[in-house]
C-alpha cells in the first residue's frame, strides 16, 4: 500500500480538500492555509520532543541478550526512530536555516501578495492578520 492512497482517504485529507474547494475569494484561501499551517505548526516540534523523551528512558529500550547494562541500553536507536522531524529544523546539507515553518510562511505572504492582498501595512495588511485557524 502506498502512501498515497492512505492520504487521499484520510479525514484530514479531505476536510483540507473541502476547505479549499469552498474558497471563493483570496481571503478565503489565506484563512484556510492560516487554519493548516496553525494546526501542523506543533507537529515538528512534537516530534523532536518524543523523540528525547524515549531517548533519555534509558530503562525502556533494552537489549535482552546483552547482559552488560551500558552495552543493552537501546534507547537511542528507537529514539532515532521518531526523529525524523529533524527536517523540521532545516536542511542538514546546506548552511541555510529553512525551517518548514519559515516556508510556509513565505508560501502564505507570497500567495497574499500574489492576489494582491498585502499591499498595505508593509505587506501585513488586514488579509494577513485575519489568516489564523477559524476552523475550516
Amino acid at each position: 500500500m502506498d502512501a498515497e492512497s492512505i492520504l487521499s482517504d484520510h479525514a484530514g485529507t479531505l476536510l483540507f480538500v473541502n476547505a479549499l474547494h469552498g474558497t471563493k475569494t483570496g481571503e478565503q484561501l489565506l484563512r484556510v492555509l492560516g487554519g493548516y499551517v496553525q494546526f501542523n505548526a506543533t507537529f515538528g516540534s512534537g516530534v523532536a520532543h518524543l523523540a528525547g523523551e524515549i531517548g533519555v528512558r534509558t530503562d525502556l529500550f533494552r537489549d535482552s541478550d546483552d547482559p552488560v547494562a551500558v552495552l543493552a541500553d537501546r534507547s537511542v536507536e528507537v529514539a532515532a526512530v521518531f526523529f525524523t522531524a529533524i527536517d523540521e529544523f532545516g536542511d542538514r546539507i546546506s548552511l541555510a536555516r529553512c525551517t518548514h515553518c519559515s516556508l510556509v510562511q513565505a508560501t502564505i505572504k507570497g500567495v497574499a501578495e500574489y492576489l494582491a492582498l498585502a499591499c498595505s501595512e508593509g505587506g501585513r495588511g488586514p488579509a494577513l492578520r485575519r489568516c489564523h485557524y477559524k476552523g475550516y
